[in-house]
């Protein structure tokens, strides 16, 4: 009996799965971040938000439950569609003021790429408050993200290394480090070196950096430079090379008393040649990767004649001096010539020139300056996909204290040798290092800078 009743009895109806609803939470100290939070599960789901007074603004992400969106406008309001297992749903946010401990700047030219984003490093020329940051920029100099680095270094070296990873290091302090777009670490060099201006991702994935090295000549010690070539995990050095070996060469000069007389800034690594711009003896010196030779010196005492268009010797006021970052492209070579010691006139200029190895002649191919410009320390020089050449202008009050001028990104028409793009910062105290440019579709999901959305 009881198993007939059993058998008869109707069973219970199936719960139905409750709707998901989404919430939206600011990303910990980022304004310009937001996680789009499901209610319960909701496996991979897509969204897309609309800035509600601009259509243009449109933001594309996806994710595995939970969607985090990069690169908003501060104190926007946003209108979102997701799309998930559950169908689709709506959902508004706003993003909040931007915190008041960032600089101010503005964009005095707004032409040039507009479909790329600027990232810079920012700091002050102040010893007492350097205030390290990293800013990445829109076309029309709105901040997309920022952080707030750990360590007090105005001549920072930042670069985007794709895949939401960002990298920095240098200015004394900051050993090479990998950060994601949430300002986690996710790699850092751990010996106790002292990192000092460079720090690139090479193609193979090594790390090349630059780091302080002790030099001596028996009698006296003085500050020289170690170029080091990292494994992809930063735990050793799988290349280096030191400026004592110049020494112990007789190529580089002994310096009168303790100091820092060369002064490494950069480094290029191409191939089977590593390329060390030295800023105090204004010269760059090709070495041979496999061997460490040093193949030859380029600079106004080095192993080229300048000369000009014609072939005739040039004057040696043109060549470089105190020069910063160097770019390598074949036989052409873009330097951010600081003007350094320049012989006869303080002035700073962006030079492109052209080197003949065999004929060991370089020619000065064109060169943009700014009346008055002279910056003895600090700068950047970049060639762009488009053509056009961005350049860091980047002050020191303290060095030039008659100057009034302020830290400025600048993208430069080369055949017009015209400035095309600007960002001025507010502040004389405002300093910068280097900048580059990253693709509108290489790190935010925006349809407004990539058009491939």
């Amino acid at each position: 009996m009881v198993s007939l009743l059993l058998a008869c009895t109707s069973p219970e109806p199936p719960l139905e799965a409750a709707p998901i609803s989404w919430t939206a939470e600011p990303v910990v100290d980022l304004v310009l971040a937001q996680d789009l939070v499901p209610s319960h599960g909701a496996g991979a789901s897509s969204v897309v938000c609309t800035a509600r007074d601009d259509a243009t603004e449109r933001h594309h992400a996806a994710g595995i439950s939970t969607i985090r969106l990069f690169g908003l406008l501060a104190e926007t309001s946003y209108d979102c569609e997701v799309t998930s297992t559950d169908g689709v749903a709506s959902i508004a946010f706003e993003t909040g003021p931007l915190p008041d401990w960032l600089p101010s700047w503005h964009l005095a030219e707004a032409g040039g790429d507009r479909t790329s984003y600027t990232i810079l490093n920012h700091g002050t020329d102040l010893t007492e408050a350097r205030e390290t940051k990293i800013l990445l920029v829109d076309p029309q100099g709105r901040l997309r993200w920022y952080f707030d680095v750990p360590y007090n270094a105005p001549d920072l070296d930042v670069s985007y290394l794709g895949g939401g990873q960002i990298l920095y290091g240098g200015g004394y302090t900051a050993p090479p480090t990998v950060i994601d777009l949430a300002g986690e670490q996710r790699l850092t060099a751990v010996e106790p070196d002292i990192y000092h201006h460079h720090a690139e991702q090479l193609d193979d994935g090594s790390f090349v950096t630059l780091t302080l090295d002790a030099n001596s000549d028996g009698v006296i010690s003085w500050t020289g430079m170690e170029i080091e070539i990292l494994d992809p995990a930063m735990r050793s050095t799988v290349w280096s090379w030191r400026t004592q070996r110049g020494v112990d060469e007789s190529w580089l000069e002994v310096p009168p008393a303790p100091s820092d007389p060369y002064h490494m800034n950069s480094v290029a690594v191409l191939e089977d040649a590593v390329y060390a711009s030295l800023r105090d003896d204004s010269a760059i010196v090709k070495l041979d990767r496999v061997t460490g030779d040093r193949e030859w010196t380029l600079g106004p005492s080095g192993d080229f004649a300048l000369v000009d268009a014609s072939g005739a010797p040039a004057p040696p006021a043109a060549w470089f001096y105190g020069a910063h970052a160097p770019e390598h492209d074949g036989d052409r070579i873009l330097l951010h010539d600081n003007g350094y010691l320049r012989p006869g006139s303080r002035t700073t200029r962006i030079v492109e020139m052209a080197i003949d190895e065999g004929a060991r002649t370089a020619e000065v191919l064109w060169a943009y300056t700014e009346p008055g410009w002279y910056e003895p320390i600090w700068g950047d020089v970049d060639w762009l996909a488009n053509g056009n050449v961005l350049y860091t202008r980047a002050h020191c009050a303290k060095c030039v204290p008659e100057d009034p001028s302020t830290t400025q990104i600048a993208e430069l028409d080369p055949d017009a040798l015209t400035v095309v793009w600007r960002l001025v910062f507010e502040d004389p105290h405002d300093a910068g290092y280097r900048a580059e440019r990253i693709d509108g579709c290489a790190i935010f999901g925006n349809e407004r800078y990539c058009a491939a959305l």
